[in-house]
């Protein structure tokens, strides 16, 4: 694991920044992966899923990915032959993720043998479809994260608006653990200050809107209480609870039900703050999203997350047809490859170069 050179950031784009960060990993397929991607980013891509499927159902792999080889009669062989993601796919299979509803799923199912928990950061959903599920996140893709609503914030907000925020503070107001985590390295980009305002959000949606507001109060009455603030990230549901919403500058915005709408509507009511939408995952962590016209299109922290919009043949569709989401996961400590949620596909647009995803539903 290496840290982020601020200079990273004065790439023009995210996946320059990326592929900076990766070519100085201590794990090799990392570092091959930004010196192939430079050539074309969709074979290494393609190249970078394979290592880490073989890496899987090897003998250091992870319990899962072993039993479903062995199940599916999958070889190495079977795996390097695949001329596309959608081959890939077809051999594999979904990723059942079940098992991470268990207190031990993600240690005894998905975490590889030589990956130590104690150097990773866990993230826990909060019941909204479904029982909650756990798994932990390296370094690595936390910053990826990062950067991702790095880029996505500076593309809204310009290079002034990022000078603007330097040496003020950064409350993050959501999940302990990963989010957390990966919400520092964000403050370490932007010459901020990371107030952690973390709380338990394990099964927080499914309990009576008095019970979940009993949990994030103390949390909601730091914010209240902070001074020298210039970003804020939170979810829809806390906003009503936030008293001093017209003195952030910036929010980073998550939460179901959030629409174009939500946020113009947002801006109206509090106009000196910018509101930016971020579609929050357990998973796959925060991706930054952009308001255009009626719709919000995200981009994900790619390579470690990667959003291809598929038919039921996991053919990828049209831009501007919806369809499935296939949530591809390729991160050293934890790979999944399965549908999760629905939206449409996205064109790139600059600072990300490839496909994002409007109107998620689930």
């Amino acid at each position: 694991m290496v840290s982020l050179e601020m200079s990273l950031l004065e790439q023009p784009t995210y996946i320059g920044a990326v592929l900076g960060y990766l070519s100085r990993s201590n794990y090799a397929p990392y570092r091959n992966f930004a010196l192939e991607a430079r050539e074309d980013l969709g074979d290494a891509y393609l190249r970078l899923v394979k290592i880490l499927i073989n890496r899987n159902i090897g003998p250091s792999g992870s319990g899962y990915w072993k039993q479903r080889a062995k199940e599916k009669k999958i070889t190495p062989d079977d795996i390097n032959k695949a001329d596309t993601l959608r081959e890939l796919l077809l051999k594999v299979g979904e990723t059942n993720t079940s098992p991470l509803t268990r207190e031990d799923g993600y240690n005894k199912f998905f975490k590889p043998q030589d990956i130590d928990v104690k150097n990773l950061y866990k993230s826990s959903s909060s019941g909204t479809t479904g029982e909650p599920k756990s798994i932990y996140h390296s370094p690595e893709a936390l910053m990826l994260s990062g950067l991702n609503l790095y880029y996505g914030l500076k593309e809204q907000i310009g290079s002034d608006g990022i000078k603007q925020l330097r040496g003020k503070n950064l409350l993050s107001l959501g999940p302990l653990g990963a989010y957390q985590e990966m919400h520092k390295s964000l403050a370490d980009m932007l010459g901020m200050n990371h107030i952690n305002l973390g709380f338990d959000t394990t099964g927080l949606k499914k309990l009576p809107p008095e019970e979940s507001i009993r949990r994030i109060k103390p949390a909601i009455e730091k914010v209240n209480e902070g001074k020298n603030v210039g970003l804020l990230t939170t979810s829809k549901e806390a906003l009503p609870w936030i008293k001093t919403l017209d003195y952030i500058p910036i929010v980073l915005l998550s939460g179901t039900g959030i629409d174009a709408s939500t946020i113009k509507e947002y801006e109206k009511e509090h106009p000196s703050s910018k509101f930016i939408p971020v579609y929050g995952h357990y998973a796959a962590m925060s991706s930054a999203g952009f308001v255009r016209g009626d719709k919000i299109i995200y981009y994900p922290s790619f390579p470690a997350t990667n959003f291809l919009v598929v038919d039921k043949k996991y053919f990828v569709v049209d831009y501007g047809a919806k369809d499935d989401i296939l949530m591809i996961l390729a991160r050293r400590e934890f790979l999944s490859i399965k549908m999760d949620d629905r939206g449409i596909r996205e064109r790139p647009q600059n600072p990300f170069s490839f496909d994002g995803v409007s109107d998620i539903s689930r």
